[in-house]
C-alpha cells in the first residue's frame, strides 16, 4: 500500500481507530521506536549521572491515586535534606504496571524497573502489593531489619508494625516490604515498598521514610 493510500485511509479514521490500528499494523516497528527512545535516555542519563552525586533514587508505579508529583517531591526531599548543587534525588512516579496485558507503555515501564534494580542503580520501588511481588518473586530484595541501626532506633520503632513477612526469590522468609499506611502516602489503595538487595543508598532510603513522616 502507498503512503499517500495508507494517508486517506488514516485519515478516514477516528482517534481510537488509529491508535488500534498503528498499534496492531506497525507493532514491530512501535516496538523498535520504543526500543531505540529507552536506549538514548538511558544513554543520556548516563552523561547526566556523570555529572551529579546521586543521594536517592526512587520509582513509583500505578499511582492512581496521584499521591505523588516527582518533580515537587525531588525538590522538597532535596531541601529536607540540605542537598548542594552537584548532589541529587531522583524520582520517577510515571511507571504502569498491570500483568498479562500486551502494551508497549506498561513493557516499558516493567523493563525500566528490571534494568535499574539489575544495574544496581534503583534504592525502592513504591507500588501496590500485586507489582512489589512481582518483583519480589524474581530479583533479590533487602530485608528492612538489616538496615536496623541504633541511631535509627525510633524510626524502626514505627515501622516494625508495618513490615510485611514474605518469601524472597531465594525462598528465604523476611521482612522484605513496607506498607505505607502510616506515611503521608496513605491512600484507598495500599502502597508498599521493597529496597533491591543491591540499593546504592541504603542510608538516605531511610532518610525518605522519616521524610515521609513529616
Amino acid at each position: 500500500m502507498s503512503w499517500k493510500a495508507e494517508k486517506e485511509k488514516l485519515q478516514q479514521m477516528g482517534f481510537k481507530q488509529k491508535v488500534t490500528y498503528i498499534s496492531s499494523y506497525y507493532r514491530g516497528a512501535v516496538v523498535l521506536l520504543v526500543a531505540i527512545l529507552l536506549l538514548l535516555l538511558y544513554f543520556g542519563d548516563l552523561a547526566y549521572r556523570s555529572t551529579k552525586t546521586f543521594v536517592l533514587q526512587g520509582f513509583i508505579a500505578n499511582d492512581e491515586e496521584q499521591l505523588f508529583d516527582d518533580k515537587v517531591l525531588e525538590a522538597e526531599f532535596s531541601s529536607f535534606l540540605g542537598l548542594g548543587p552537584k548532589e541529587i534525588a531522583v524520582f520517577d512516579d510515571s511507571l504502569y504496571v498491570q500483568m498479562g496485558k500486551a502494551d508497549h507503555y506498561i513493557e516499558a515501564s516493567m523493563a525500566k524497573i528490571y534494568a535499574y534494580m539489575a544495574a544496581k542503580e534503583l534504592d525502592f520501588l513504591i507500588a501496590p502489593e500485586f507489582v512489589v511481588d512481582h518483583y519480589l518473586s524474581a530479583l533479590e530484595m533487602r530485608d528492612f531489619t538489616d538496615l536496623y541501626d541504633p541511631s535509627h532506633h525510633s524510626l524502626f520503632t514505627i515501622l516494625e508494625p508495618h513490615l510485611r513477612t514474605s518469601i524472597s526469590s531465594e525462598g528465604v522468609q523476611g521482612n522484605y516490604k513496607l506498607e505505607l499506611g502510616f506515611t503521608r502516602y496513605s491512600g484507598e489503595i495500599p502502597l508498599y515498598m521493597i529496597i533491591p538487595k543491591e540499593s546504592p543508598n541504603p542510608g538516605s532510603v531511610l532518610q525518605f521514610l522519616e521524610f515521609a513522616l513529616k
